[in-house]
């Protein structure tokens, strides 16, 4: 590669140009080489690239330092006219496809669509009675889609017209895909023309099943007691007016009795003729035949004949048989005295084990089981004392004062005639009593004027007179 050649032009880029073209020439020169080379000896074309290698470096050290050298010494010159452009490169390859952006804002909803026409729907169906298929629309119009059906049921349908449907009434009632055998239907709607199921199944034999709640006004009189679950509820056997029967065999058995009540079952079972008569309970006057007897309770009053006779609580006179007008309270039976079976007129009251507590016999006597305790009533240690005739029989008072007055005032309470009650006193020392005016005493005995003292009782005893309106003395003992 000559110097000269490459820098026979004084411009750069002439310079530059000479330059790689003096190296694409040797390179020409240097493969040329190569290829004569290669085929004698493996040994020298190495060699041969290595004085190639030292030989270009050597030249383009020794190029580099003469740019330097000229660039040093070349004075700014003017600017030369401007080269004729190049020829356009190759398109470059394609790069590769960037990331994906992030998402844009979302945009404002869009306006409502304009509402669409109304749709026709149909209305209505049904064969007509020639066969043909009417179809009726929303819009107003009216289809006939021609002969639907063959003959031989054109010839039924006209049939069932004659019978009294006008045309095109047959078909006009519809109903749901499927339904429960001997199921009541029920219209669905205010059309008339569209059924549905029921939950009431009414079998060929007339039995009814599946009723919910009947209204008050839904049920109709009834020719028939009703059996709910059961239960009997009518009037009975005869079904004479004024009887209520509620109860399994309840008053079965009656004939002609009338305004009897029986709740219960087997209640007045076997009465016949027997009216008046009131059986709350299991087997309440269940085989009594008599008239006007209440009986309330299990068993109470269960075979008596008597008349008029009344039994409250379990058992409550289930002994007596002809025995009339007894009441019992209780579970007394009757059996045993006082009534025995056959009394009348007693009035009896038991406790819940059939125990006799008290009695009233037919002359009004009173009689008690046990003692009658008297309502004993503490007054406290004063000066005075005031008695509540409502509550005290016996009203007591330990009086511890200093000798002086005691008074007595007039009772509390509203008094009836004859009421008693008795004053006991115990004092430690002399006290003068100072009566009220309500208090009176008689000519034989009259009021006391002071207490024994010492710790000793005093009594003295009233009575209640409602003519004078008076507590009046009856008794007066010292000194116990």
């Amino acid at each position: 590669m000559a110097i000269d050649k490459i820098f026979k032009n004084a411009s750069v880029d002439g310079i530059a140009d000479n330059i790689f073209g003096s190296v694409n020439n040797s390179v020409s020169e240097v493969k040329q080489m190569q290829q004569r080379k290669a085929a004698e000896n493996v040994q020298m074309v190495v060699e041969a690239f290595k004085k190639i290698e030292t030989n270009i470096t050597e030249k383009f050290d020794n190029v580099s330092n003469v740019l330097e050298k000229r660039v040093l010494t070349i004075k700014d010159g003017r600017d030369g006219a401007t080269g004729i452009n190049g020829r356009d490169g190759k398109d470059g390859r394609n790069g590769k496809d960037g990331l994906n952006g992030k998402p844009g804002l979302q945009g404002p909803p869009g306006k409502d669509g304009i509402d669409g026409a109304d749709g026709v729907s149909v209305t209505n169906a049904n064969i007509d009675f020639d066969g043909s298929l009417i179809i009726n629309l929303s819009s107003g119009q009216q289809i006939n889609a021609g002969e639907v059906v063959s003959p031989e049921l054109e010839k039924k349908i006209i049939a069932v017209t004659r019978g009294g449907g006008s045309s095109g009434s047959v078909g006009d009632v519809t109903g749901p895909a499927s339904a429960g055998s001997s199921r009541i239907a029920r219209f669905d709607g205010t059309t008339g023309k569209l059924i549905k199921n029921s939950a009431v199944s009414l079998t060929d034999a007339g039995n009814m099943s599946g009723i919910g709640t009947i209204g008050a006004t839904g049920l109709a009189t009834l020719s028939a007691g009703a059996l709910v679950q059961g239960l009997t509820v009518g009037l009975g056997a005869g079904a004479v007016g004024n009887n209520t029967v509620v109860g399994l065999t309840a008053l079965s058995a009656n004939t002609v009795g009338f305004n009897n009540t029986v709740v219960g079952n087997t209640a007045l079972r076997d009465n016949l003729t027997g009216s008046n008569n009131t059986a709350v309970g299991v087997a309440a006057l269940q085989a009594s035949t008599g008239d006007g007897n209440t009986s309330i309770g299990s068993v109470s009053l269960f075979a008596t004949t008597g008349n008029y006779n009344t039994g409250v609580g379990f058992n409550a006179g289930v002994g007596i048989t002809t025995g009339s007008y007894n009441v019992v309270i209780g579970s007394y039976s009757g059996s045993a005295a006082p009534i025995s079976a056959t009394g009348s007129n007693y009035i009896v009251l038991s406790d819940g084990a059939g125990t006799v507590r008290q009695t009233i016999d037919p002359s009004g006597n009173v009689s008690f089981t046990g003692s009658i305790t008297s309502r004993v009533v503490v007054i406290a240690d004063a000066t005075s004392i005031t008695v509540n005739a409502d509550t005290t029989d016996v009203a007591t008072q330990a009086n511890t004062q200093a000798v002086g007055t005691l008074t007595i005032n007039a009772p509390t309470g509203t008094p009836v005639n004859g009421q008693k009650f008795i004053l006991r006193l115990r004092s430690t020392n002399v006290q003068t009593f100072s009566w009220n005016a309500i208090f009176q005493g008689s000519t034989d005995i009259s009021l006391p004027i002071s207490s024994s003292g010492a710790t000793l009782h005093d009594y003295v005893g009233f009575i209640y007179n409602s003519t004078t309106s008076k507590w009046q003395m009856i008794a007066k003992v010292f000194g116990f």
